[in-house]
């Protein structure tokens, strides 16, 4: 990150010297960061999702979604609760399961 970073123009040049590197050296830049991006932090892949692993993410999102309504709202939750439920939220599965255990 730290090398593609350096590629970029400098700040406190002119505009036109901006212009002229973004014609000339953006796309392989953007290329560039985001292979390094797919390498280093795992993201930006292209899931083939079925139907029902799609329907099973809607229904994880849709439950943290509740919870976060919930913790947001006036509703009356003890500061013990109230951490538990931040620290667990978005946890996956398996490792929810092996804190009940806890």
């Amino acid at each position: 990150m730290q090398q593609l970073s350096d590629q970029l123009p400098n700040s406190r040049q002119s505009q036109e010297r901006f212009e002229l590197w973004w014609q000339t050296n953006y796309s392989t830049w953007a290329e560039q960061l985001k292979t390094t991006v797919i390498n280093y932090r795992n993201i930006n892949h292209q899931w083939d999702f079925s139907i029902e692993q799609q329907q099973v993410l809607q229904h994880y999102y849709d439950a943290n979604q509740l919870l976060l309504d919930c913790l947001h709202s006036n509703c009356e939750v003890t500061p013990a609760i109230r951490q538990e439920i931040e620290a667990t939220l978005l946890l996956p599965q398996k490792e929810l399961e092996d804190r009940e255990w806890e």
